[in-house]
């Protein structure tokens, strides 16, 4: 299928989005604003582009005349998921 192209995609993102985690977890430092903002932006630069991914997706399928994927809807959500807690993590920690 078309649209499984785009899952290795989807699957960096959550890779990358772990190592922010596991860094937020991790991380002792004074400039936890400069870190917790960056965190943000590249939080909300994965959610968009995988939110463009999905839509993409659902152009293929819907002009192929397939249904959609649902393995990639779920990545979606585990990376929308993993986007809101980072930065809660990060700004729960002391």
């Amino acid at each position: 299928m078309v649209v499984d192209y785009f899952r290795p995609i989807l699957i960096a993102i959550i890779v990358l989005l772990l190592i922010f985690l596991l860094a937020s977890i991790i991380y002792k430092g004074k400039h936890k604003l400069v870190i917790g903002a960056s965190m943000v932006i590249v939080s909300l630069i994965c959610t968009i582009l995988s939110a463009n991914y999905m839509w993409d997706i659902g152009i293929i399928a819907d002009e192929k005349g397939m249904a959609g994927d649902p393995v990639s809807f779920v990545l979606f959500l585990f990376i929308v998921g993993l986007s809101l807690l980072n930065p809660i993590i990060l700004t729960s920690r002391k």
